[in-house]
């Protein structure tokens, strides 16, 4: 469905991706592993064009996005942005709310003046994805008045409520307190087994080893190691994927 081909980029001089070729098949769960600075978020916003990249390409459905410029680069008109995100949706680490709406109305907002939906369907909409994360009842609270795991959840229904083809999740769980965790892992499930396609970056092994159809492991803004969870998180073959793996002892994995 999505496919990078030698992506670059840098922040004030230092590089972060480092000629990253990516391809996410329609369906596929791929979720991306690496150290602290390692390039993942970056990598995941790249897909979007949150970020733009210096070098390299995105090919979305078949098609490439954008025109050549200078030195690799790719030059992205407001047709690129539109055509890309109108495919794909993000939830972030905070939950992005607007404290001062309803539940309801934070994920109206976007359908009615991006899509131009029209408010009863965008209401309608709504309501299929609140149930759908079961949370069918809190149409009317303010996200205040949520737990953090529960607005997690709303974030999660008003990506869904813009029906992307592909879902990028950046440490969705990351914000919340370990109790939780799981009500969103739960959600982030369901998606799977629905056949959404996503790529996920997660500091939760045991949720990646259950979700992933593959996984990609970056070290130093490349990809350094990829494979099913089995090859990757049971049988990693070089010394820095052991190495991430040894430290990260709070779950337990199933024996190879």
């Amino acid at each position: 469905m999505i496919k990078l081909r030698n992506i670059h980029k840098s922040f004030g001089g230092q590089p972060v991706l480092r000629g990253i070729d990516l391809r996410i098949e329609k369906g596929e769960v791929v979720v991306i592993l690496g150290a602290s600075g390692s390039g993942k978020s970056t990598l995941l916003r790249c897909m979007n064009l949150l970020e733009t990249p210096d070098r390299g390409e995105i090919i979305l459905n078949g098609q490439p996005l954008g025109k050549p410029a200078r030195d690799g680069a790719r030059r992205y008109d407001d047709r690129d942005l539109q055509a890309l995100r109108e495919k794909t949706g993000m939830v972030f680490q905070q939950f992005n709310l607007f404290p001062h709406l309803t539940v309801e109305r934070n994920i109206t907002v976007a359908q009615t003046h991006i899509l131009r939906r029209s408010a009863s369907e965008a209401k309608s909409i709504a309501e299929h994805y609140l149930a759908k994360v079961g949370l069918a009842d809190k149409a009317t609270s303010l996200p205040t008045q949520l737990s953090g795991g529960q607005q997690q959840r709303v974030a999660i229904a008003r990506a869904l409520a813009m029906k992307p083809e592909l879902m990028l999740f950046d440490e969705a769980t990351s914000a919340l307190d370990p109790e939780l965790v799981g009500e969103v892992l739960n959600t982030i499930k369901g998606l799977r087994d629905e056949g959404m396609t996503m790529a996920i970056v997660t500091h939760e092994l045991g949720f990646a080893w259950h979700v992933a159809d593959r996984i990609v492991f970056l070290r130093d803004g490349k990809i350094y190691e990829q494979g099913t969870p089995d090859e990757i998180l049971l049988r990693p073959s070089l010394p820095h994927t052991q190495r991430f793996l040894a430290s990260h002892t709070t779950f337990t994995l199933p024996t190879a």
